[in-house]
């Protein structure tokens, strides 16, 4: 049984030791100086933001600003964040470290989440601003390491927080952070082709590593296919994989991640939680271990966690990643739990988690780890991480409702959204046709801010849950100039306002392809806002049911089977454009509006179905 007071002096220490890592220059990983954990770390500050952002530590938020600021003003060229910066008692950069034998491919996901959690807490536009272009390189980066753009990263040996243990290749806890990373900054800086990226990120994961669709498409060779297919999630795990092997030891933190995203479906999310129960039990209630069942000494592998290790070898059976049971783990896993409603499970390892905290508190608070084994207390004490993951325990579970309105704020104002405009969405679906027999096209018109683009994603959405394969395109990609230089073009001749700005014709084009299914990949334009210059991306096109195309001037395509019409104007959206942040809502931009719109009333005339400014069919 918990006892709460217990919980809240063990809740109130964990504060306390974030208040003394936490100075003018960031958040610190820990209290103690061995093994360079007395600096300002991206993954450490990530968590330790996570947790100040659940419980509301308003004092602590300039810390988290001033890591989110140090950890940018150190990133390299090419965007990555470092894992880890030294200071000088003065505050001045001793040195920037991006890992050791390998750079930690994770160090840029965390540092992102954090920034975009702590933005929507503590509106800042200048730093809204710096982040935004940082995601844009954090983002190229990421995708240049998918190496096949399959959507899943191909990372090193040492590349993660699992530093000294044997996953590599394609690992599951980077991929599950990218998806989080792509997720949170195409929601809150508006971003559809960022929504795009993070759902197909999401689906190769689900394929992957979840197993929940067929081995069509995969990356996996014709002999992985037949091994994994004898894969059951209640015993075995995908933690990471190669063309040559997989590692099927139990990833804790991946499956909190997984379980607190709610990415997985309700049948896998069934098989994890069987698989941790399990786990827990043969554990001895302890806790649940970073990566089980533990490496042996007679394994293939020993050897290489042997040879992989820093200041000295610690990845004894149980010890370190090699079964150590980690508080900030458990943490997450706790959160986790809650967030897919078993809170019965997430109590007990709460309570577990608390037990170990509480028996070491005296002679070695915060601990790193506990001996999965003995359940000793293990590795550097007074730890920002295991701290967190207390914090983020105590608040998944003492205030359930307000944790997730914290920390899960896009997705629980995503769901929020849609379950607002659900009944409108599924009308509209009973008044259109479809079939799977040939690809159905709905366009979606309507002036700027009138909520094109969230109708698209969520009959998108509908749709899909329905068993239809649904692709969206997107009219703002393909207008002839750059954002920028369209900007100034119009500057320059008002007159060049309208249809004629767009390719409407390659969007027709573009339409017969995915109708007719000519091909199975199709290029399509991407702006990017940040360099002004109009890029390339490849879509899968084959087997689509449904194509939906949204934009301002799409009820004039020859193509679209549907034309849907928001009627609204410019002036009764203009809340929604400010809150988007897309552009500056100046004086010109105001005349720009006002003169599409006049353009596009009487496209009004041309739609099949009429939608007021809530979605509900007028005519």
């Amino acid at each position: 049984m918990e006892n709460q007071k217990d919980s809240e002096e063990l809740f109130s220490k964990a504060v306390q030791l974030l208040k003394e890592a936490s100075f003018k220059n960031g958040i610190k990983a820990s209290l103690e100086v061995d093994d360079n954990y007395n600096r300002v770390w991206a993954r450490d500050s990530a968590v330790a933001a996570l947790s100040i952002l659940s419980a509301e530590l308003q004092s602590l938020y300039p810390a988290i600003q001033s890591s989110i600021r140090l950890l940018m003003n150190c990133s390299a060229e090419n965007g990555q964040i470092p894992s880890n910066v030294e200071l000088d008692e003065n505050g001045n950069v001793q040195s920037i470290s991006f890992g050791g034998p390998v750079g930690r491919t994770d160090a840029s996901f965390w540092w992102l989440i954090m920034a975009i959690q702590f933005l929507q807490k503590e509106p800042n536009n200048d730093l809204r601003n710096d982040v935004k272009l940082k995601a844009d390189n954090i983002f190229q980066l990421a995708n240049a390491w998918e190496f096949n753009y399959k959507h899943l990263m191909y990372l090193p040996l040492s590349g993660n927080w699992a530093d000294e243990y044997v996953t590599h290749g394609y690992v599951l806890y980077d991929q599950i952070l990218r998806f989080w990373a792509f997720d949170l900054a195409a929601d809150f800086f508006n971003q559809t082709n960022w929504k795009e990226k993070s759902d197909k990120i999401r689906n190769s994961i689900k394929q992957h590593f979840l197993l929940e669709t067929d081995f069509q498409g995969t990356v996996f060779t014709e002999a992985m296919k037949t091994s994994l297919s004898k894969i059951d999630l209640e015993k075995d795990f995908i933690s990471s994989f190669t063309p040559a092997d997989f590692i099927p030891n139990v990833d804790a933190w991946s499956v909190g991640l997984l379980l607190l995203l709610k990415i997985p479906s309700s049948a896998t999310t069934k098989k994890l939680i069987n698989s941790l129960k399990r786990i827990f039990i043969e554990a001895n209630r302890k806790g649940i271990p970073a990566f089980y069942p533990f490496i042996e000494p007679e394994s293939s592998l020993y050897q290489q966690l042997v040879l992989n290790h820093n200041f000295r070898f610690k990845n004894y059976p149980g010890h370190f990643h090699n079964g150590g049971i980690w508080p900030v783990i458990n943490g997450f896993l706790v959160a986790g739990l809650m967030q897919v409603a078993e809170d019965e499970f997430a109590h007990e390892l709460k309570q577990a988690l608390e037990n170990q905290l509480l028996k070491a508190k005296d002679i070695a608070p915060f601990s790193e780890y506990f001996d999965g084994i003995k359940g000793e207390a293990n590795g550097v004490k007074n730890l920002c991480y295991s701290a967190s993951g207390y914090i983020l325990a105590f608040q998944a579970t003492h205030h359930s409702n307000e944790f997730k309105n914290r920390i899960l704020y896009s997705q629980t104002l995503q769901a929020q959204i849609f379950e607002k405009i659900k009944n409108p969405v599924l009308n509209i679906i009973k008044h259109l046709n479809f079939n799977k027999v040939k690809t159905t096209v709905v366009a979606i018109a309507g002036e700027s801010g009138s909520g094109k683009t969230t109708l698209a994603n969520y009959l998108q959405l509908q749709l899909q849950q329905m068993g239809y394969k649904v692709m969206v395109l997107h009219q703002d990609e393909y207008f002839k100039l750059p954002p920028k230089k369209n900007h100034e073009a119009r500057m320059n001749d008002f007159e060049v306002i309208g249809p004629q700005e767009v390719k409407l014709d390659v969007i027709d084009e573009h339409i017969e392809v995915i109708r007719k299914q000519l091909q199975n990949t199709l290029a399509v334009p991407y702006m990017n806002w940040v360099s002004d210059s109009e890029e390339s991306r490849f879509l899968d096109i084959s087997k689509t049911d449904v194509l939906i195309v949204e934009g301002t001037y799409t009820s004039l395509l020859k193509s679209p089977d549907y034309k849907l019409f928001i009627d609204t104007n410019y002036l009764q959206t203009k809340q929604n454009r400010i809150k988007r942040n897309r552009e500056k809502v100046t004086d010109f931009i105001e005349k720009v509006l006002q003169k599409e719109s006049e353009i596009i009333r009487s496209h009004r005339k041309l739609a099949t179905l009429i939608l007021d400014n809530q979605l509900n069919i007028i005519s």
